[in-house]
């Protein structure tokens, strides 16, 4: 009778996972007033918050998470709004940065976990007239962690999108999927403050 309970209960829940997948829809990113050119698939309301940015005295770096208990999984957008007074990025400077947050991030996430995780590239599913880069990193922990990071550039704002957790093939699916599913609005970034 056990066997059939933890049978019962793990198919519930792939099937609550695939359902909050299947009725996620395009978020626009938004801190109070302060509205952002992209949208991404959360499955219910992120937690947000805006922190001072350490790199850029006088700016914030704006955070929305959510961390999903059932699947062990956590879904996040960091956005870095780049003040005008830093002039103008080149492209060069743009893919430095770029490479710069991915590496953090990925290292931070390591360091949380107390592994090195094995990273590869991922074709961007961003359109190619944005500077971005999209990876995978796989970690050998046990269980096993699977995570997706793509960062890009648009109108002067640094967007990360990332999610990571147990490497499962529906966890894998949906982190996939969350990391795929930004767009691009076409707007400005407004002035923060």
């Amino acid at each position: 009778m056990r066997k059939h309970n933890a049978g019962f209960i793990s198919l519930m829940v792939c099937f609550l996972m695939l359902v909050s997948v299947a009725h996620s829809s395009p978020m626009q990113l938004q801190y109070n007033d302060v509205r952002f050119p992209v949208t991404v698939n959360f499955t219910t309301e992120p937690h947000s918050i805006r922190t001072p940015n350490p790199a850029i005295p006088g700016s914030y770096i704006y955070l929305f998470v959510h961390k999903d208990a059932a699947s062990s999984l956590t879904f996040a957008v960091s956005l870095t709004p780049i003040p005008n007074n830093m002039g103008s990025i080149p492209a060069e400077t743009a893919q430095m940065m770029i490479a710069d947050t991915l590496s953090n991030q990925v290292s931070n996430v390591d360091k949380a976990l107390g592994v090195v995780g094995e990273v590869t590239n991922e074709p961007s599913k961003i359109p190619s007239h944005y500077p971005s880069k999209t990876i995978e990193v796989w970690r050998q922990t046990t269980p096993p962690q699977f995570g997706r990071y793509t960062s890009f550039i648009v109108d002067r704002l640094l967007v990360s999108v990332f999610a990571s957790g147990l490497s499962k093939k529906q966890n894998r699916d949906a982190v996939r999927s969350f990391v795929d599913s930004v767009v691009v609005q076409k707007a400005k970034v407004p002035s923060p403050d």
